[in-house]
């Protein structure tokens, strides 16, 4: 019996998860695209954590929020910063990025090296203006002394 109820579980899980992904908002169905394929979703980071540990996320796939402060559409390269921290943004992956300086966004994407500097290259930009920075700091921590707890962190920044 309970075999049988492990075979029922599956599928319909499966279905619940399908259905969620229908409604969700564009957003989140690109996250979901991207999860699907393989890609990892990014580790959230503050931009204070980008901008002081550059050379060790060489190659990490990261997600953080900043106020556009300079976009370039000619090379598809915006600026974003906060509290004083700054890290540079390709947005070339991102189909129809309409940039507005002084808004507030979140950008996920892979920090790469080039010779210009370390800079990140976004696949998805999300527009987050309204959001209360204090809350979400908060948020991210309660976030990871739960998954420090529960053996869920990941690797730690060096």
């Amino acid at each position: 019996v309970a075999t049988a109820q492990q075979d029922l579980v599956q599928p319909i899980s499966c279905l619940l998860v399908c259905y969620f992904i229908r409604v969700e908002w564009f957003f989140h169905l690109s996250v979901t695209k991207v999860w699907l394929c393989g890609m990892e979703a990014g580790r959230i980071l503050l931009l204070k954590e980008v901008a002081t540990a550059q050379q060790d996320l060489i190659g990490c796939a990261i997600r953080t929020t900043g106020r556009l402060t300079t976009f370039d559409a000619a090379s598809a390269i915006a600026t974003i910063s906060l509290d004083g921290y700054e890290i540079s943004v390709s947005v070339e992956l991102v189909p129809g990025f309409s940039a507005k300086v002084g808004s507030m966004y979140t950008f996920i994407g892979e920090w790469e090296a080039t010779d210009q500097g370390s800079r990140l290259v976004a696949r998805i930009a999300r527009c987050v203006d309204g959001i209360d920075m204090k809350l979400f700091e908060r948020s991210l921590s309660l976030r990871r002394r739960f998954e420090e707890e529960n053996g869920l962190a990941p690797q730690a920044l060096e």
